[in-house]
């Protein structure tokens, strides 16, 4: 795909470009919101694990959740306003 932009001629490639970014999907607020209180949600450790497990290229070992209750506290996307 770049090397077919990069053969257009100039005006085209700016107008081709502009029109992929207009086209570009855009997230709600609301989801974007309930995306970042999901990132928050568990086990910091176990995140840090799976990418040193992945850069050390072994199978990770996860502790789950740091408290019990953690899981039934899940967010859920009809709490978010």
């Amino acid at each position: 795909m770049a090397a077919h932009l990069l053969a257009l001629p100039p005006a085209c490639r700016v107008n081709t470009l502009a029109m992929m970014r207009a086209m570009r999907a855009s997230v709600p607020g609301r989801l974007a919101r309930f995306a970042a209180r999901l990132r928050d949600h568990g086990a910091k450790g176990d995140l840090m694990e799976s990418r040193k497990a992945f850069a050390e290229k072994r199978a990770p070992a996860f502790k789950g959740w740091e408290s019990p209750g953690d899981r039934a506290r899940t967010p859920k996307l009809e709490d978010i306003r």
